[in-house]
């Protein structure tokens, strides 16, 4: 059951690369950042975590949930 609740954010087409990259392009819907978000915090890399943190360094104090 877990694993189809994750499935939508999961992006399995894209490289670890590819996501971290869409991640980081402010031109992408912001719903589909969540998303790419949330994958690469569940995949913990030394890059998805430097991704992560980069993005919430600079975003405005209300976008940051956590």
């Amino acid at each position: 059951v877990r694993q189809a609740a994750v499935a939508p954010y999961m992006h399995a087409k894209l490289s670890d690369a590819e996501a971290i990259a869409r991640f980081l392009d402010e031109r992408i819907d912001l719903a589909q950042r969540r998303g790419l978000a949330f994958r690469l915090a569940r995949d913990g890399s030394p890059e998805a975590v430097a991704a992560l943190r980069a993005v919430l360094g600079r975003a405005p104090s209300q976008h940051r949930r956590f």
